[in-house]
């Protein structure tokens, strides 16, 4: 991750408010609220080697910041921690504060912070917060819907996919992370309701499936095409679902995905089989997202 040393921030005359999340099974974005000598505060989000989002941070945004990483430099009571009944998905979180000395003869404040994220203390609370401050400042994470990533750090998390016109790209991705198998609807007609509704697809959905080209809907009829050939491989290979990976946007009305699509077939006892994919998406003016085009690649277990 491309973030400096504190200390080395601190000698530069930085003012310095950072989280780190070791959570959900790897590492998250680091968020930093910054003020560089002669520039105004910004916000800054990290992401592996040379990947970064910056923003302008408002006053009042800097205000609270600065107000809960103050709470953090007063001394802490050392205490047991509570028992914890259960905290399946327990990570990891850093906090840490740096002040700059004000006369470049004072030492500077520096505090660095650590605790289990399943606890409820100070240093959670900071960073929860700092991962909430920031996301509204970047426009495309904002517009990631509630269900497709619900808490801030992981919203920050999936922007780095978007490229392009990102607000695009963030709407389709609110659409684009399709799990079947919440669709249990015995009647085929609803069933071909929900599958769209979900999916994005409908008649004129142009899909490519290990290579083999599905029929389209013929004209006035509601069977067949896209939608029923899904539903009837999800029978086939239960588990189906997509995974959008990069979105990019090509347009206001355009938007293209790349992803992985998994399923785990009958005949190899529980095992997934995993395959690529590229949609389009195409918005018509005051209407919904919907796909035009999808491939989907040859299904094989991963080696």
């Amino acid at each position: 991750m491309d973030v400096k040393p504190l200390q080395a921030e601190t000698a530069d005359g930085v003012e310095v408010y950072r989280a780190f999340y070791l959570e959900g099974g790897g590492g998250l974005p680091a968020v930093a609220f910054v003020r560089r000598p002669g520039h105004s505060p910004s916000v800054e989000v990290s992401s592996g080697a040379n990947h970064k989002m910056t923003a302008d941070v408002p006053q009042e945004v800097w205000r609270q910041i600065q107000q809960a990483g103050d709470e953090l430099l007063l001394p802490v009571e050392v205490r047991t921690p509570a028992p914890i009944d259960v905290c399946m998905d327990g990570g990891a979180i850093f906090a840490e504060i740096g002040l700059p000395s004000p006369d470049n003869r004072s030492r500077a404040r520096i505090k660095q912070l650590s605790s289990s994220s399943c606890e409820s203390n100070a240093i959670v609370s900071f960073a929860r917060l700092a991962a909430k401050l920031a996301e509204p400042l970047f426009p495309a994470c904002a517009a990631i819907s509630r269900d497709a990533a619900p808490d801030g750090v992981f919203r920050l998390s999936n922007c780095f996919r978007f490229s392009g016109d990102e607000m695009a790209a963030a709407e389709v991705f609110s659409r684009a992370r399709q799990d079947l198998r919440i669709l249990k609807d015995d009647s085929i007609t609803r069933k071909r309701l929900e599958w769209r509704r979900v999916t994005g697809v409908d008649p004129w959905t142009r899909l490519q499936w290990a290579g083999r080209d599905i029929p389209r809907n013929r004209v006035g009829h509601d069977e067949g095409g896209a939608t029923d050939f899904l539903i009837a491989r999800e029978g086939e290979c239960p588990g189906l679902s997509f995974e959008p990976g990069k979105l990019h946007g090509v347009s206001s009305t355009v938007v293209e995905v790349d992803g992985f699509a998994s399923c785990r077939p009958a005949d190899r006892q529980g095992q997934s089989v995993y395959a690529t994919y590229r949609q389009v998406w195409r918005r018509a003016p005051h209407s919904d997202w919907r796909v035009m085009e999808w491939v989907v690649g040859p299904f094989a277990p991963v080696t």
